[in-house]
């Protein structure tokens, strides 16, 4: 959400402004007030819901820091003097995105300063007041815009949004803008907000999943009723909300019982949901992106070889080298054991490269000879094994990647070489 904030001057209080109603869980707000109490300031809520007022004696640039951080869900725009703020700029030319998430469950919400991911019932989407764009009930078959019109043929209702997980960002959209979109520009619209989104469900996917149950992962963002996807717009400034519903082309995993996420506090959502991002933190994000795709990839000889494709984007993002060489560069990050890390080089020999042409090996026989890894591991409970032992593999290695103080390729490849010469330095 959009809020601006004024700091106080000598005959005025200070302010952070929203345009009601507040649709966020009063319980982080509530959180928030608390902690700037803790930290010296004089804070209330303002009667008609429009933000809080407040009093302090910090600087402009701690006050603005402050803020930020105690209420990283709001998107602030911070001015010194009163008469500077400007609501149009602020506030009017951006809505909030609401994408539902079928096939979800989960039990405590994700806020960061991008992307917000609720339990069913926690964003307060009732009090949007949902309408067709010609100002009629959102239920209403007498819409005369074939926007809506198409909306309608999806039989989508309020009732998504109440009962699923919702995903809630903000973006720069206007009232005017928004109007003025076609229907082709609307499902174009669906599909670049579910893609933002992602950022989100990648984490939530890496944190939650793995590679050998792609039914036990939830639909993509939007996705509902598996066949179509739906949005809410809600533009504060008109304090109005709209529905679209599409036929788009997004996967929905429509068999098993879709995800029970239970990983939701960890360090990497706040990590990499921010506003700015280093090249590490960027890596990471492609690497999850990858990551993904493998999990939701249900052809297991196509698996695989995505994810020998990770394995080698992990080795080095910018270059294509040898596996044999790549490999040496990433196991000291799985390993600080001498006698395991011989093991694992071993390990990936037996998966890539093998012997050469007399005795290949798992990645030269499916991705350079054709073969099928149902061909060469044809028990099923066998082929899980190896999804697993890579799926760990992976997960480490993303892990470290997310979690190094390093904030470039460079510093980060010092830090695995390092490493690698303490392993074989004792």
């Amino acid at each position: 959400m959009k809020a601006v904030l004024v700091l106080p001057e000598a005959n005025r209080q200070g302010n952070l402004l929203w345009m009601p109603p507040y649709l966020y869980p009063t319980y982080d707000l509530d959180e928030g007030i608390n902690r700037l109490k803790e930290n010296g300031y004089f804070v209330e809520v303002i009667e008609d819901g429009f933000g809080l007022a407040f009093h302090c004696e910090h600087t402009f640039d701690e006050v603005k820091f402050n803020f930020e951080v105690t209420f990283p869900w709001i998107n602030i725009t911070a001015y010194q003097k009163e008469e500077e703020i400007d609501f149009q700029t602020a506030i009017f030319d951006y809505c909030l995105i609401v994408l539902p998430i079928s096939r979800l469950s989960i039990s405590s919400s994700i806020i960061s300063e991008t992307v917000c991911l609720f339990p069913a019932g926690e964003f307060q989407v009732e009090q949007i007041n949902i309408q067709t764009l010609d100002g009629k009930d959102f239920l209403s078959k007498n819409t005369k815009t074939l926007r809506d019109h198409v909306t309608n043929i999806t039989e989508v209702s309020p009732e998504v949004f109440a009962n699923l997980p919702l995903l809630v960002f903000t973006k720069k959209l206007s009232f005017e803008s928004y109007g003025k979109l076609t229907q082709q520009e609307d499902s174009h619209l669906i599909k670049e907000c579910a893609n933002y989104a992602d950022r989100m469900m990648d984490l939530l996917r890496y944190y939650n999943g793995d590679y050998h149950l792609p039914e036990a992962l939830p639909a993509k963002p939007g996705v509902w009723s598996d066949r179509y996807s739906a949005m809410l717009c809600y533009f504060p400034g008109q304090k109005f909300g709209n529905v679209q519903a599409r036929e788009v082309e997004l996967k929905a995993f429509s068999k098993g019982i879709g995800m029970d996420a239970t990983i939701t506090d960890q360090l990497g959502f706040r990590l990499l949901l921010g506003n700015e991002y280093n090249e590490l933190q960027n890596i990471a994000k492609h690497a999850l992106k990858l990551h993904s795709a493998i999990q939701e990839s249900d052809n297991e000889t196509m698996k695989f070889a995505h994810i020998m494709v990770l394995f080698d984007y992990i080795g080095d993002p910018f270059s294509f080298g040898r596996f044999q060489d790549l490999k040496e560069k990433f196991i000291p990050c799985l390993t600080t054991d001498k006698a395991k890390y011989e093991e694992l080089t071993e390990r990936f020999k037996e998966l890539t490269g093998g012997e050469g042409k007399h005795n290949p090996g798992l990645r030269t026989k499916i991705v350079h000879m054709g073969k099928s890894i149902e061909e060469l591991i044809p028990i099923h409970a066998e082929r899980e094994k190896l999804f697993k032992e890579l799926h760990n593999h992976i997960y480490a290695l993303i892990r470290h990647i997310i979690y190094s103080p390093a904030k470039t390729w460079t510093e980060y490849d010092i830090e695995r070489k390092a490493l690698r010469k303490l392993i074989f330095s004792v």
